[in-house]
């Protein structure tokens, strides 16, 4: 796997809420490799780049009428990619503040210009932002509307759909999996472990592809978790260490087909 400085891979990752903030939707669009992914949230239709940018639309449609704020609460490095573990405050309309717990990835690569965002994967849960705007009353029914409006008119019908994918996630099944997975890790039964991987392959690994040591994990525990499409994350502590760890889950079981821990 690809390794870049570390210093170097948080600076760039740094320039997206500071473009965000600041409402440079160039400087922000300029982060992003040639060809490019985003995935906001995860388990929504990706956007990306080319033929035709829809990084872009994106931008317009999500981005560029909000008043957005990052609180990081801690960043990881592993191989080409960066984790952030934080809440993003946004505020939609005077009286409509939302705040999303999220977990970011941000897999980079190396273009003639530098280090450049290869794939952007915003894992966090559509259904309890939705749940906010809803009891916010009517302050929210007009932006609401707006949004749809927008995401018609830059996305299409078909972007509609592809973003509402997102609703479908199983929370609850990815929820008991990780359970079943840290109670498995903790009693440090690795046949346990090994009922949690789909096709026998029960390897937990770090940022940069190595196996860890299941004697190593023991002791884990999980603050915040996001079920974002096919994917489980948690805010993780190991020997008091604070991470965050991913799960692949496989869509025709309940079982994982990859985990990594990034700390």
């Amino acid at each position: 796997m690809q390794t870049y400085p570390t210093d170097a891979m948080l600076a760039l990752v740094e320039q997206s809420p500071a473009a965000v903030a600041s409402h440079n939707r160039d400087a922000w669009l300029a982060l992003f490799a040639r060809r490019a992914t985003v995935e906001d949230p995860v388990g929504s239709r990706p956007v990306t780049r080319p033929p035709e940018d829809s990084i872009a639309r994106f931008y317009d449609t999500f981005i560029a009428p909000n008043n957005i704020r990052f609180e990081v609460s801690h960043d990881f490095c592993g191989g080409n990619t960066v984790v952030r573990d934080l809440l993003i405050h946004i505020d939609m309309a005077p009286a409509v503040p939302v705040s999303v717990p999220m977990h970011l990835a941000y897999e980079l690569t190396v273009e003639e210009y530098g280090l450049r965002i290869q794939r952007l994967a915003a894992h966090w849960e559509l259904l309890p932002m939705v749940g906010q705007l809803l009891r916010l009353g009517m302050p929210a029914v007009p932006v609401m509307l707006s949004l749809s409006r927008r995401m018609l008119a830059n996305l299409g019908t078909g972007g509609m759909l592809g973003f509402s994918r997102a609703a479908l996630t199983p929370r609850r099944r990815h929820y008991r999996l990780l359970d079943e997975l840290l109670t498995a890790i903790n009693c440090q039964d690795a046949t346990a472990v090994k009922r949690c991987f789909s096709g026998g392959e029960s390897a937990i690994v770090d940022g940069g592809n190595c196996r860890i040591p299941l004697a190593a994990l023991k002791g884990i525990r999980a603050g915040k978790r996001i079920a974002a499409g096919s994917w489980i994350s948690a805010s993780v502590t190991v020997a008091g260490q604070p991470g965050v760890l991913f799960g692949e889950t496989c869509p025709r079981e309940n079982r994982l087909l990859r985990c990594q821990l990034y700390q």
